[in-house]
């Protein structure tokens, strides 16, 4: 996956020419959930085996064409270009649905999911706004998670 910082250089590059692989293009901005306890009762080795799948998953996942980073700890972004609106959103469902699952470790096993936050671009999108609405969304996502609990 790529560092944060290559990640957004490579990000803002493509948010101002397209390229003609899509006419819209989103930001998912991706928290996984239950991350803490696989640290806290197996370990950081185990943590990083985890995000190391978490990663692999988002690889088998996405298309070549999408940016995929690893903004920190235990978030992750993805930068995704399509035809439409509706083929960004259920690019960024099915991502959601394949990081819903049971991590099996030693220690235990270990139910992760993902609060997710999806914020498409306008014309003249700066990558900052987009960033911090996708994050933003990503935290409304968690409280809805929840309060529905």
């Amino acid at each position: 996956l790529l560092k944060r910082e290559r990640f957004l250089e490579l990000m803002e590059a493509r948010l101002h020419n397209p390229g003609g692989a899509g006419e819209f293009q989103g930001l998912l901005f991706l928290d996984i959930n239950g991350f803490k306890r696989i640290n806290d009762v197996a370990g950081h080795i185990a943590g990083d085996q985890a995000l190391s799948e978490v990663a692999r998953r988002l690889q088998v996942n996405a298309t070549k064409e999408d940016l995929i980073g690893r903004f920190g700890g235990d978030e992750f972004v993805v930068f995704i270009t399509r035809m439409s609106r509706e083929e960004i959103e259920g690019t960024a469902h099915m991502l959601q649905e394949a990081l819903s699952f049971d991590y099996a470790h030693e220690s235990g096993v270990f139910p992760l999911s993902v609060a997710a936050g999806l914020a498409l671009a306008d014309k003249g999108s700066a990558i900052d706004q987009l960033i911090a609405r996708a994050d933003e969304a990503m935290y409304a996502d968690k409280r809805r998670r929840k309060l529905s609990r």
